[in-house]
């Protein structure tokens, strides 16, 4: 047994450095919270619009289990990119259907960044509790922090808040099965249905191909970076 400990040990070393490993290990959290407000969020707005389809299924819940799906949770600890199991919507159970349908699609990425500005609120308060007691300080133009729990707590606070933005740009891209496809097909013109159609079986590969050369990470990345560094500024200032 104690063989066994040792090999899985120098396996997981060789696979991950140090830092690696505390970095994987501090997004897991965030990365839970984020794909289950999100995927509650979808359930609970299409709860309020008319439909049950997702509270009868037992998907308005923020027990992770329910919202698991294995690829798009390691595509979020290893490229802070994925997505959770989708809830099912029935539209037909809306009142208003075209409206009803946006907001139910808007609703996962809208709670994303509504955790990523509570994450920065706590970031910043966090922040000047710590520069208050001499843990955070400015040297040569850079910030340093003086205890190494506090380092760790900010690390888990700025997951927190790169994991929800990520999410909330990740899920509007038009690619299918994102809840930016769902929007761009509610919301596209008619005329454009029949050529769609004809090509949507197809679109889950386009997103595989996207995925495995990077092109999603890329999507997100820029846009994620403008948002970071502002949110820095705000933070540190």
């Amino acid at each position: 047994m104690q063989g066994l400990f040792l090999s899985i040990s120098s396996f997981v070393s060789n696979i991950f450095g140090g830092q690696e490993l505390v970095d994987m290990l501090l997004s897991v959290p965030a990365v839970l919270l984020g794909i289950c407000c999100h995927e509650y969020a979808h359930a609970r707005a299409a709860y309020q619009l008319g439909d049950p389809t997702a509270k009868d299924c037992g998907r308005m819940t923020l027990n992770p289990a329910k919202h698991f799906h294995p690829i798009g949770f390691l595509m979020l600890v290893f490229a802070h990119v994925g997505f959770a199991r989708p809830v099912p919507v029935n539209p037909y159970n809306f009142k208003n259907r075209k409206r009803d349908d946006i907001l139910v699609s808007l609703a996962g990425p809208a709670a994303n960044v509504l955790l990523a500005i509570l994450f920065t609120l706590i970031l910043k308060g966090f922040i000047f509790y710590c520069r208050q007691q001499g843990m955070f300080v400015e040297f040569g133009g850079s910030y340093y922090f003086l205890k190494d729990w506090t380092y760790y707590v900010y690390l888990a606070l700025m997951y927190g808040v790169m994991i929800d933005l990520s999410l909330a740009i990740f899920n509007l891209l038009p690619i299918p099965p994102l809840d930016g496809s769902h929007l761009f097909l509610v919301l596209m013109p008619d005329s454009w249905r029949p050529g769609y159609s004809r090509i949507q079986p197809y679109l889950p590969y386009v997103f595989l191909v996207l995925w495995l050369a990077g092109g999603l990470s890329w999507l997100v990345s820029r846009p994620l970076n403008m948002l970071m560094d502002l949110i820095m500024n705000y933070v540190i200032l």
